[in-house]
């Protein structure tokens, strides 16, 4: 699947941070680097939902392809668990209280996103592949703040 190609290959910066600042790469990175990896997942399958017929004409397996009619369901899943492990990142880090407000905002952020796809309307599935970087950048900023 192409989607978790991307995720393995975006979030790799992840691992290489944390030996290159801490000459170690602790537990909580690779907890970090795993949720990075199923972020992609999930907003690159409301891509592939738009290009499902082409996947499926050629023979390619992407995510869109492999979840079927689970697609909507298991984007959702993926964002609670990507959700739920920044959360818990925030615990074990000490994240102050803009990090969880942040937090809120990109979980309210990926519900949108769900309601958008729920039709699997090409326009809405794109719409809210194009949309997903606000997620990031809310939850990017609650890192800094």
């Amino acid at each position: 699947a192409p989607q978790l190609v991307l995720g393995f290959a975006f979030s790799w910066g992840i691992p290489l941070a944390f030996a290159a600042i801490q000459n170690t790469v602790p537990p909580i990175a690779w907890w970090l680097y795993a949720a990075a990896i199923l972020w992609p997942v999930a907003y690159d399958t409301m891509y592939a939902m738009v290009d499902r017929e082409d996947d499926l004409k050629i023979g390619l397996k992407s995510t869109a392809v492999w979840f079927g009619k689970n697609d909507c369901l298991i984007i959702a899943i993926l964002q609670a668990v990507v959700w739920l492990m920044l959360f818990f990142y925030g615990i074990v880090m000490h994240m102050g209280v803009m990090f969880y407000v942040c937090l809120l905002l990109a979980g309210a952020w990926y519900f949108y996103m769900s309601c958008l796809i729920k039709d699997r309307s090409r326009d809405n599935c794109f719409k809210a592949f194009k949309l997903s970087h606000w997620a990031g950048l809310i939850i990017w900023v609650g890192f800094l703040l």
